[in-house]
């Protein structure tokens, strides 16, 4: 249990979501189970809980207390918390529209970025009225670090990329271009997830 909950932690966000999926369906089974055992033993009378009983009931509640607050600590230690920069990166998004051949800068909040690596996912909306230009566009993401242009990461639109931040001292922007070989295609960018991460 224990190592199940560091994993989704670890994952970040998909982890979040995760956790959450699951603790709906635990909690519905366990509305579910309690319903079913009123509805079998509607008059059943309660036995008074006896010592033995309530020192079980005290360890068991102190050991789910010591994993919790263990597993917290080391999600801590370890840098997992993610932050949450799509409200920032989306609003210094430029509002233009851009084509194959052309690139756009995003700016990653901080200076430097509070963590080292950004899971960032854009997606292009064709701006033409007709064609197919956004659908099989291949996005080439560039993370420049204090000036220095660092691995390119190529993404489908709409799919997350990792990119590393790592040795930022000052600022980091990302170039984002568009493979495609149809010059008329015409894009507009939509930054729909930024999360900064260790």
């Amino acid at each position: 249990m224990v190592a199940g909950t560091v994993y989704l932690l670890a994952l970040g966000t998909k982890g979040n979501e995760i956790a959450q999926v699951l603790s709906l369906t635990v909690a519905v089974a366990t509305l579910l189970v309690t319903l079913y055992e009123k509805v079998r033993h509607p008059h059943e009378v309660r036995r008074p809980f006896s010592v033995r009983r309530r020192r079980s009931w005290a360890a068991a509640l102190i050991v789910a207390v010591s994993v919790c607050v263990g597993t917290m600590a080391v999600w801590r230690l370890t840098g997992r918390n993610n932050l949450n920069v799509t409200v920032d990166m989306a609003s210094v998004a430029p509002a233009g529209t851009f084509g194959p051949g052309a690139e756009l800068t995003l700016l990653v909040p901080g200076a430097p970025p509070q963590r080292r690596r950004l899971a960032l996912t854009v997606a292009v909306e064709n701006t033409g009225e007709t064609g197919n230009c956004a659908g099989p566009a291949m996005l080439t993401l560039q993370p420049t670090i204090d000036g220095v242009a660092g691995a390119v990461v190529r993404a489908r639109s709409g799919k997350e990329a990792v990119l590393s931040l790592r040795g930022a001292t000052r600022h980091v922007d990302v170039r984002i271009g568009v493979e495609r070989d149809d010059p008329e295609c015409s894009y507009r960018l939509d930054v729909q997830q930024a999360i900064l991460f260790n």
